[in-house]
């Protein structure tokens, strides 16, 4: 029996459904995992000595019979099947919880001897900005000045020297950029930060942010790593103007040009370094070139999108993905000696 490759995502993610057409076009057995079928289509179990994936009651895979896991999506702990009837808030929340611990800590045990990408203690040690900055300088990439925190006096302080200096501030969340309010949802992306809105710091320690250097643009980078592959794309967000300019994720791609781009060999290997050292096999980052040519380090996404990217510049992520997954030992495991730096 062929082994399979196993891409834990939802059945509306186009993203693990490209790359799961690029296994199946290299002769790769692949099957998509629905996060929100778990325990009802498919389940994961473990035993003393045996971990196995089972799909209802006719097929069960171990970890022998799998190649590797494509982490696309965390598992979701209130799948749409669930009957809460007669349940109360208290006890659903119980029952959520022992469902997703059992989920995640079931797939951590067959990372001990399958590779994924991404590992997924690695991808939320990864996903943390204060330690990216401190990667990354380490690497040698230029990192805005940032402050972190949660200290209106501190937050102040620090946009008061930007400005005393000629430069500009701008604010960003923590971690997700969407909220959900009555129902609805909206996204927070980069604002720049004006001294109108200092007396609004009284509310930070409520919701720490991080605080941040702006950087005039040139040109924005969408830079997808695929183990030692580098695939960049430089996104003219100054072309449209408005909210597109400060954060390209507000998204104008009618009047924002994306181009395939070729960036410096050492910037390349500087990012594909910041990539190992994270421990992650897959990292989408964002970059800025400022107008006088330098480059910046934003963040990286160990769960990025691309597939926009990969229509506009016809840029083959997802083959390279699918490409590492059918051939594991491309896969970033714990580093050359065995271990990773932030493990």
């Amino acid at each position: 029996m062929k082994k399979v490759v196993l891409i834990h995502s939802s059945s509306d993610d186009v993203h693990a459904q490209s790359v799961a057409r690029c296994l199946t076009e290299i002769g790769t057995v692949v099957h998509v995992l629905d996060r929100d079928r778990c325990f009802k289509d498919w389940s994961i179990s473990c035993g003393d000595d045996e971990i196995a994936v089972h799909l209802g009651t006719h097929s069960r895979w171990t970890a022998e019979d799998i190649r590797s896991v494509h982490w696309r999506r965390d598992y979701i702990v209130e799948p749409a099947w669930v009957d809460w009837e007669g349940i109360t808030p208290e006890v659903a929340s119980f029952l959520a919880d022992q469902r997703s611990i059992h989920v995640e800590s079931a797939f951590k045990r067959l990372a001990a001897s399958t590779p994924f990408i991404n590992d997924i203690s690695l991808n939320r040690t990864s996903s943390s900005k204060a330690l990216q900055h401190h990667f990354a300088r380490q690497c040698g990439l230029v990192v805005p000045a940032t402050y972190i925190g949660s200290d209106p006096q501190q937050a102040e302080h620090f946009a008061c020297h930007l400005w005393a200096s000629g430069r500009q501030c701008c604010t960003k969340n923590i971690e997700s950029s969407h909220v959900t309010i009555e129902g609805v949802k909206h996204a927070r992306l980069t604002r720049l930060f004006v001294e109108a809105n200092l007396p609004n710091l009284q509310g930070l320690p409520a919701c720490p942010m991080i605080f941040q250097e702006y950087i005039e643009k040139k040109y924005e980078y969408r830079v997808t790593v695929v183990g030692q592959e580098v695939y960049a794309c430089r996104i003219d967000s100054q072309a449209a103007g408005g909210d597109t300019a400060v954060d390209w994720r507000n998204y104008n791609i009618p009047l924002t040009p994306h181009f395939a781009a070729t960036l410096d060999s050492y910037l390349e290997d500087q990012l594909v370094t910041l990539v190992h050292d994270l421990g992650l096999t897959y990292g989408a980052i964002d970059l800025i070139e400022n107008p006088q040519g330098d480059f910046y380090f934003l963040e990286v996404n160990s769960m990025g999108q691309w597939l926009w990217i990969e229509d506009l510049t016809e840029l083959p992520i997802s083959m390279a993905i699918a490409r590492h997954l059918s051939d594991p030992h491309l896969i970033q495991t714990r580093g050359s000696d065995g271990r990773c730096p932030i493990a």
